[in-house]
């Protein structure tokens, strides 16, 4: 366990060295993290077990996924990820095991893609405070934007990080492979991840019944990753 922390600890010193992670608006959940630095690991840990739980989704599991997906007209969803990423299962898992090991090149590149692409989305927010995201505007591909909502409690850019920072390490290994399917959509598993949390944590089922608060809570209250529309599809299935 101390070396697991010890590794967290890493971790938070190496984003803690980009200038993004000295801005005002995460100056709280830096703190955090340094002094908490167990709760982070448990962050962590969290996250790890719901991707795995993305990946052993039953045959009627993802069924249901489908239909609330296509209700809400979304894409992307878990039942998409798995149609295509059920081949890399097994390189995706080792990927998120080891993503806290400072010394892998592709963590690093993918810690410096988290870093660069949310100080981009401060600069953007600075520079025009009425800026959004919106598809079609090439400088959506570029930013990380949540966490420029601010947060009323520090720990949601905490796991704002640590989920975008699973992302993009994943990202930078799929890239060096080549799996051009995963990296031409962005922040693909992190969408695949809220319809984990959505459904298993509506049936209270660990660790999403945990995680599932922040994520339906709209900024700045919590991520707002999961909406209302989408979990009120799930209810609807859920016995």
């Amino acid at each position: 366990m101390n070396n697991l922390i010890e590794t967290a600890g890493k971790n938070i010193i190496q984003f803690g060295q980009y200038d993004v992670a000295k801005t005002p608006i995460l100056r709280g959940s830096m703190e955090m993290a340094r002094h908490k630095k167990e709760m982070v690991l448990r962050t962590f840990a969290q996250y790890h077990m719901t991707i795995k739980h993305l990946f052993t989704l039953t045959p009627q599991e993802l069924d249901v996924i489908q239909q609330v997906n296509e209700k809400l007209q979304k894409k992307r969803g878990a039942h998409e990820f798995i149609e295509h990423m059920k081949p890399h299962r097994n390189e995706i898992l080792k990927i998120v095991r080891h993503a806290g090991d400072v010394y892998l090149p592709e963590n690093r590149k993918g810690i410096e893609q988290l870093a660069t692409m949310m100080g981009n989305a401060w600069n953007l927010r600075k520079e025009d405070p009425n800026w959004t995201p919106r598809d079609g505007d090439p400088r959506a591909d570029k930013v990380i934007w949540g966490f420029v909502k601010g947060a009323e409690d520090p720990k949601i850019n905490i796991d704002f990080a640590v989920c975008h920072g699973i992302e993009r390490i994943t990202t930078a290994y799929l890239h060096r492979i080549g799996v051009t399917e995963y990296i031409d959509h962005k922040d693909w598993l992190i969408t695949a991840m809220e319809d984990v949390v959505a459904l298993r944590g509506l049936q209270g089922k660990y660790p999403e019944a945990n995680i599932l608060h922040i994520w339906q809570q709209p900024r700045p209250v919590g991520l707002g990753w999961v909406s209302q529309a989408r979990a009120q599809e799930y209810r609807k299935f859920i016995r």
